[in-house]
């Protein structure tokens, strides 16, 4: 493979266990212990620093990191046997010096599948995801529960579980998670497929939950053939805009939706983006100028994916649609407002199957325009999945890879500032042409049956720290 400018080097920062340092690479060994190795001089690019690796002998893979105003970060993934017999969510928080003060798994006898984690009123996290676990039994049953239905976690500050409970009914899964501002939690994703005059297909669902995880109110949106919510966020006033998207018939190509609601869940408006290809919705942010933004893929009928980004006004128009275009193809999993109306865009190049996949990162000007760029590659696969701000100009990155001395597959972090003297994408840039037009949208009510995980079964690792310093 052609490793393409700048490079990253990377060094270990894993959730390593002991007997992992004499085994080969690939067999999968359990254990508790967490081992942080910075990497100081490693880094061969300036603009990149603070590389390590997370992550125990197994397969591990990133999902969210959300750092505060002091510098200290948490991030969260999902180990598969890493931390146990199983896959299990996973949790951790560093320091505004980078030390690691705790780090944690969860979850049952079977696979717990995080997706991703919001910032809790009482300070701690929400984590959302699926499981397969049977929590309502303390025997090691060995089959799974199928199909995976949608598990919530509740933590505070220092990782200590507060309640956790899954969802056995109505909706197949979750997305999306934001905390609103009268401290319960907006949930999207989406419902099993049911019969419509359009066919046999799937619902957005959005579900409002409180601080103790009992449902405030439930509801399935129906546009068209089939719809699934992927993110969501909150304004000011406590409206909601849900992303997500949708085919208006089974045999046509999927469009983008942005869907508006009072924060009781009522319409206000809906509406779908559509292209020339199958428009595929990863993140969803609102600016600080009461706009919109969101990002993902534009698939072809070949297969090829290429990123794409568009920024609106609260009306729903578009004010920026751009594609990124590459020989490899590429998609947006984050993206984040940055600092003097500029953003971070951040994803993968390449799919990981036909050809090894490399992480990026660019910044990107109001309109689009590259400022700066960072590729993360090496004989494997890298890829980013999440962005947060740091200080001014500072941004960490967080994602997973194959490569820099990582087991099987590991989480890695990465403190970015971006150069904007020299830009080096990999990207053609281009105007991506799309049609705005309204949605009919229909709403029922459901009333999704809750489980709650009795603290005994729900397992928590507590993962012991060994760390050198940097």
């Amino acid at each position: 493979m052609t490793i393409r400018p700048p490079r990253i080097r990377l060094i270990t920062f894993s959730v390593l266990f002991v007997a992992t340092l004499s085994s080969c690479a690939g067999t999968p060994t359990i254990s508790n212990t967490v081992q942080v190795k910075h990497i100081g001089n490693e880094v061969k690019n300036p603009t990149a620093t603070n590389s390590k690796l997370v992550g125990g002998g197994g397969k591990d893979w990133a999902r969210t990191v959300i750092c505060k105003k002091d510098g200290s970060c948490a991030i969260f993934g999902y180990g598969i046997k890493s931390w146990g017999e199983s896959t299990d969510y996973f949790a951790a928080m560093e320091s505004p010096a980078q030390q690691l003060l705790w780090a944690r798994s969860y979850g049952g006898t079977n696979k717990d599948v995080l997706s991703t984690a919001t910032t809790s009123p009482n300070g701690g996290y929400l984590l959302i995801g699926t499981s397969e676990s049977l929590f309502f039994t303390a025997m090691k049953v060995i089959g799974p529960n199928r199909p995976p239905r949608p598990f919530v976690l509740n933590i505070d500050a220092a990782g200590n579980p507060l309640w956790a409970e899954t969802v056995d009914s109505d909706v197949q899964e979750f997305l999306g998670v934001r905390a609103t501002r009268d401290g319960n939690y907006i949930l999207a994703g989406f419902t099993f497929s049911e019969e419509s005059a359009s066919g046999k297909g799937r619902g957005i669902a959005i579900t409002k939950i409180s601080p103790e995880g009992e449902v405030i109110w439930a509801y399935r949106y129906d546009i068209g053939f089939t719809a699934y919510g992927r993110d969501i966020a909150i304004d000011q006033d406590g409206s909601l805009t849900v992303l997500g998207g949708l085919k208006r018939d089974k045999d046509v190509k999927q469009e983008i939706l942005l869907l508006k609601l009072t924060k009781d869940g009522d319409i206000i408006s809906a509406q779908s983006y559509a292209g020339e290809t199958h428009l595929i919705p990863h993140c969803l942010s609102l600016d600080e100028g009461r706009g919109f933004s969101f990002a993902g893929a534009s698939k072809s009928t070949e297969g090829k994916t290429d990123s794409i980004w568009f920024r609106g006004a609260a009306d729903g128009s578009l004010t920026t649609s751009v594609i990124y275009e590459g020989p490899q193809g590429s998609q947006i999993f984050s993206s984040n407002q940055g600092f003097d109306n500029d953003w971070v865009l951040a994803g993968r190049i390449g799919d990981g199957k036909k050809a090894l996949a490399d992480g990026f990162a660019m910044l990107v000007t109001s309109n689009g325009n590259v400022k700066a760029f960072l590729a993360i590659s090496g004989e494997g696969n890298d890829e980013v999945m999440s962005v947060s701000r740091l200080s001014a100009g500072k941004y960490r990155l967080f994602g997973d890879t194959e490569n820099f001395q990582a087991k099987d597959m590991d989480m890695f972090e990465i403190d970015w500032v971006p150069d904007t003297a020299t830009v080096q994408s990999t990207f053609s840039q281009g105007t991506l042409k799309v049609v705005v037009s309204g949605a009919e949208v229909s709403r029922k009510a459901m009333t999704p049956t809750i489980r709650h995980v009795g603290a005994s079964l729900l397992e928590v690792r507590t993962l012991m720290i060994n760390q050198a310093m940097p």
